[in-house]
């Protein structure tokens, strides 16, 4: 009796595991079409170590991650706005999340996944409008390059504004006319987006200066945003608009196309001490400790993403 107790607990117990193990396959079905590749990702991805560079002699070496650090933050941040080259870059500090966060802001100021984004969005702006130079994006990569910040992030990023979040924001006190004024830079970033297509498919040198026109103008714009944004919200919060909102933007963020790299970037921002609490009370900790570090050494679009960029410094 005692044996057949005990089996039928382990059977049991088999049959809860894969209950919970099928569970975590439904709730991402590209999981199961994209584990075969986790071996062949897994060992670069997981040290964290930047892509490597080569040497003089053209072998490759890996550059340890506290050395490219300390090298991107030394690196100019800001395009000049007034300099005849788009490609200058002012020499001063910019920190990739300049809100002043306490400790209770991401309770207060809801869409905080919204600000992360811009943080990852700052660096990946500063890398693509770096000139022609060491440490700057190659031009067999820019086109990737393009895809990976547009097409993946900025592009859906701007979408869920549209749709969702200015549209909230225009309901609470001051709210209308600050976001006139963010549709009217939408549609200056919509069309300097077009020109960057439209080099991208003639080629030649002009592509990364276009590129890092749109940069300066993105950059620019975010700032605003949360220039005029953030105390409206945290003035005028209304929860009972916020809670049909909010389970919309979840939904919309979470079928982007490029949603499980954005995580993985959410991931990197963690180790950031301004950030790192923020991420650990909104995201499930199923998502923190299982499926974002698997996502990280399967997703080929995070895998082209710490190839192409590299590792997300604390300021560049």
């Amino acid at each position: 009796m005692a044996r057949s107790s005990l089996m039928q607990r382990r059977s049991r117990g088999r049959c809860l595991a894969l209950i919970i193990l099928a569970g975590l396959l439904h709730w991402s079905s590209h999981i199961v079409a994209s584990f075969v590749g986790v071996f062949r990702l897994a060992l670069p991805l997981a040290s964290l170590q930047p892509p490597p560079h080569a040497d003089a002699t053209g072998r490759e070496t890996s550059v340890p991650l506290d050395a490219a650090v300390a090298t991107e933050r030394q690196t100019s941040v800001l395009l000049d706005a007034e300099a005849a080259d788009p490609g200058r870059w002012v020499r001063r500090k910019l920190p990739l999340v300049r809100i002043d966060m306490p400790d209770d802001f991401a309770d207060k100021f809801k869409n905080v996944h919204w600000i992360w984004q811009h943080a990852y969005q700052r660096f990946q702006c500063w890398k693509l409008a770096l000139p022609d130079q060491a440490g700057a994006i190659s031009d067999a990569d820019l086109p990737r390059a393009w895809e990976l910040f547009y097409d993946l992030g900025a592009a859906h990023h701007a979408e869920v504004e549209d749709e969702l979040f200015l549209p909230f924001v225009r309901q609470l006190d001051g709210g209308d006319v600050a976001v006139q004024q963010l549709l009217r830079g939408h549609e200056e970033l919509n069309a300097k987006a077009l020109q960057v297509q439209e080099a991208l498919k003639d080629g030649g040198a002009a592509v990364r200066a276009v590129i890092a026109e749109y940069a300066e103008m993105y950059v620019e714009h975010i700032n605003l945003e949360e220039d005029l944004l953030v105390p409206i919200v945290l003035a005028g919060m209304r929860e009972d608009l916020w809670k049909d909102v909010a389970p919309l933007i979840k939904a919309k963020s979470s079928a982007s196309p490029g949603g499980k790299m954005a995580l993985c970037l959410f991931r990197e921002l963690s180790t950031q001490e301004v950030i790192a609490p923020q991420y650990r009370a909104k995201l499930p900790g199923i998502m923190r400790r299982v499926l974002i570090p698997v996502f990280s050494m399967i997703d080929s679009q995070y895998s082209a993403h710490r190839r192409i960029f590299g590792a997300i410094p604390e300021a560049v």
